[in-house]
């Protein structure tokens, strides 16, 4: 059955995705792949997150891999609009983490 294992992510999953992602970078031991984590780093995330969000029922796949996936979209989005060609209207604001346009 498609769309069976769809998970919409608080806010606070998000959050603690980042800080999940955070240790393991600090930690080292996932590091220095051509993504910025090694082989593995999906299943350690998903064995933290069951720490620090016992009930969510989060699972490196497909779970965790998806939400990857979508921020990795998501970030290039951005980054085309902000340094791609034909994109003067565009541009970052550093204060507010934010696109900026002139209309």
């Amino acid at each position: 059955m498609a769309g069976r294992n769809k998970h919409t992510w608080t806010i606070e999953e998000d959050a603690k995705l980042i800080e999940t992602l955070l240790e393991l970078h600090v930690s080292g031991k996932y590091g220095g792949a051509d993504n910025g984590f090694k082989r593995g780093y999906l299943k350690a995330v998903q064995q933290l997150l069951d720490v620090s969000l016992p009930n969510s029922g989060l699972k490196a796949e497909p779970h965790i891999k998806s939400r990857m996936k979508t921020w990795k979209n998501h970030f290039n989005i951005v980054q085309d609009m902000v340094y791609g060609t034909n994109t003067n209207e565009f541009g970052w604001d550093t204060d507010k983490c934010c696109v900026t346009v002139d209309a």
